[in-house]
């Protein structure tokens, strides 16, 4: 398998570069995204073999782009969609701090082939690697089998908002389902600050609390099963949240799971119509504060709802 786009891998004075429109695919590693300013928007990438897209740079818009069916291609990396790098280290530098990121409006759909060859885990949006400012995580759908379907460490002043994110049960990664992360340290940087994760509908919900300034608000999260389906922490003591109920900043386990939120969710068939249900709980659970359009550039109208599409759409 071949790679597919680099932009600017460890070349600084290259900037301001547009993909838009292609397709990629047969690959290892669909898109490497290290120059500054660039715009990736309306790809798609399929039949990857490691990451589909790599970011490590400062003012990226990685917009509206389509993720879908990746491959274990037996090299022992993790799998991602899209997930933050090292980037080129320059002299005398601990770590770099990387800002001004824009993640919006793009789907990723672990398995749409009902027989794929080499099936595997995929991890969603995440950043595990050095340090991340002014991040904007807003109006994507993550389905997929993985621990992290959208994760951050280290970001700081960050809006993950308005985001789908779902278990699809179909590939085995025992004792976690897909979830947002959110909080503490990367391998190399500080302790997140002051970033929201707002109007989110989810599998699972985890937020380190002790951090300055990182609230959940207004999030819903699925039941049901043996859970917790929140985490997070009070007065420094980890709280794990399993019952159906209402909690900290409007943040609600709802009752009936996916069948009540979604118009047609069902992973056995991979059909994944994730649009919300006339009587779903995720219809005015959200605030202001967020996305003003979802996914599909519809106008939100109040009463807001939580996820990536907004109601009536």
């Amino acid at each position: 398998m071949a790679r597919g786009w680099v932009i600017a891998n460890g070349e600084p004075n290259t900037r301001c570069i547009s993909v838009a429109g292609s397709h990629i695919q047969n690959v290892r590693f669909g898109a490497l995204l290290a120059a500054n300013s660039v715009l990736f928007t309306n790809n798609v990438i399929d039949h990857f073999g490691d990451d589909a897209i790599d970011y490590a740079a400062n003012n990226l818009a990685i917009t509206h782009n389509t993720i879908h069916d990746n491959l274990d291609v037996g090299d022992g990396n993790h799998e991602d969609a899209m997930q933050g790098q090292n980037g080129p280290l320059p002299p005398g530098v601990a770590f770099n701090a990387f800002s001004n990121i824009l993640i919006d409006s793009n789907l990723i759909v672990r398995q749409t082939d009902p027989q794929p060859a080499f099936p595997t885990y995929l991890q969603g949006i995440d950043a595990f690697d050095e340090d991340w400012t002014n991040v904007t995580v807003t109006n994507n759908v993550v389905i997929t089998s993985a621990c992290h379907g959208i994760t951050f460490t280290s970001i700081h002043n960050g809006l993950i908002a308005n985001n789908t994110v779902l278990e699809d049960g179909l590939f085995p990664t025992p004792g976690c389902v897909a979830a947002i992360n959110v909080g503490g340290a990367s391998h190399e940087g500080p302790l997140s600050t002051n970033t929201v994760i707002r109007n989110n509908l989810t599998s699972e919900l985890n937020v380190d609390t002790r951090d300055t300034g990182v609230v959940p608000d207004h999030n819903i999260v699925l039941c049901c099963g043996p859970g917790p389906f929140i985490s997070w922490y009070v007065n420094g003591v980890a709280q794990f949240l399993s019952q159906p109920g209402t909690y900290m900043n409007g943040n609600i386990i709802e009752t009936e799971g996916a069948k009540g939120e979604f118009v047609n969710f069902n992973p056995a068939t991979l059909t994944y119509t994730v649009l919300l249900k006339s009587n779903a709980q995720a219809i005015g659970a959200g605030v202001a504060g967020a996305p003003t359009i979802d996914i599909a550039g519809v106008k939100r109208t109040s009463p807001y709802a939580a996820g990536a599409y907004g109601y009536p759409f």
